[in-house]
């Protein structure tokens, strides 16, 4: 089976690709970048439509990131994250290929452009799998991490912060790791290889007919604090240490509803009260109350994958931080 990947030579697609072929099919890659199969972008309807094509299935990674970074420039993640998840979805219609749409697990509270857009593109995911019998599945990764995600400025290239490599590269540069809000969000961290694991089942058990109403979460059994996260890297770089600082534009603060316990019993108390609803579905309207980034792992068992068997959050600090040292002068450099 030959598996199409948009954004394949990402930091998630790249696994993705080896999971395809760990999985004994065959990954087929359209990026931006030079070294996939197909050189283009998802805005181009025409190699869109060519790379639908070549391949039996799709998994659409490709996209535009950023929380406050695409505040203030909200039109490249708009066209990028909206037209061109449009010229996907309407390329897999018309081969009726099986679908993965890769969305965002903060999307319920993130303000920036790129939420907005991942939450729009849920919203196609639902038109086309209702209105146009489409078999697509949107997957939310929350914080993936792990081996080969670029360093943020002034270490790297990437423009965007994110978690791990922002706490990672400061630790192992004697810096302070900047915690925003004290580091008390729940933020949950899962290792790129699971997240990779998901997609490619996903995509496997669409073109077997299986489209589960809902989106797949993933992410760890345990929710996570990102304080959490520093002190595991503190484990593996001695010295390290932390400061609290601001939060960042287009991210809540928290409050009342801001750790899971929370959530969790306002969702007993509706279905004590409508015990006939769907559990799953009142877990995802609840959690739009709350300021938690965190997986309804329960949602992975209708692809067949069990959220105890992800890697530990020690063991997936541990290889992450032994690869940034590893590369330390390849990919960033100490800042």
């Amino acid at each position: 089976m030959k598996i199409g990947i948009t954004g394949g030579n990402g930091f998630i697609g790249t696994h993705v690709q080896n999971e395809i072929r760990r999985q004994g099919h065959t990954p087929f890659v359209l990026d931006h970048k030079t070294g996939g199969d197909l050189l283009g972008d998802v805005r181009d309807r025409t190699i869109v439509s060519e790379f639908a094509a070549h391949v039996d299935a799709i998994i659409h990674l490709a996209a535009v990131l950023g929380t406050s970074e695409t505040i203030d420039q909200p039109w490249p993640s708009a066209e990028t994250n909206i037209l061109g998840t449009l010229n996907v979805f309407d390329a897999a219609s018309a081969y009726n290929l099986p679908t993965v749409f890769a969305a965002v697990g903060n999307s319920a509270i993130g303000r920036g452009t790129y939420c907005i857009t991942k939450t729009t593109g849920e919203e196609f995911v639902k038109m086309y799998r209702e209105d146009r019998g489409l078999p697509i599945i949107a997957v939310r990764p929350m914080n993936a991490y792990g081996p080969g995600q670029s360093a943020p400025s002034p270490f790297g290239a990437s423009k965007v912060r994110k978690i791990v490599p922002t706490l990672t590269c400061n630790a192992l540069s004697g810096n302070p790791m900047p915690l925003y809000g004290g580091g008390r969000q729940i933020s949950d961290a899962v290792y790129v290889e699971d997240v990779a694991h998901v997609f490619v089942e996903a995509a496997l058990m669409a073109h077997d007919g299986i489209i589960p109403e809902h989106p797949i979460d993933v992410g760890g059994l345990q929710p996570l604090t990102v304080k959490q996260i520093a002190e595991e890297i503190i484990v593996n770089v001695p010295g390290a240490h932390v400061s609290d600082i601001p939060m960042r534009k287009g991210e809540p603060e928290g409050g009342p509803l801001a750790h899971p316990d929370a959530l969790d019993r306002i969702v007993r108390a509706i279905l004590n009260t409508e015990p006939a609803l769907n559990p799953i579905h009142v877990r995802r309207t609840v959690k739009q109350l709350g300021t938690a980034v965190y997986a309804d792992t329960e949602t992975l068992h209708a692809i067949g994958v069990d959220a105890a068997t992800f890697t530990p959050i020690d063991k997936g600090i541990r290889q992450t931080v032994d690869w940034f040292r590893q590369v330390e002068g390849k990919t960033w450099a100490k800042a």
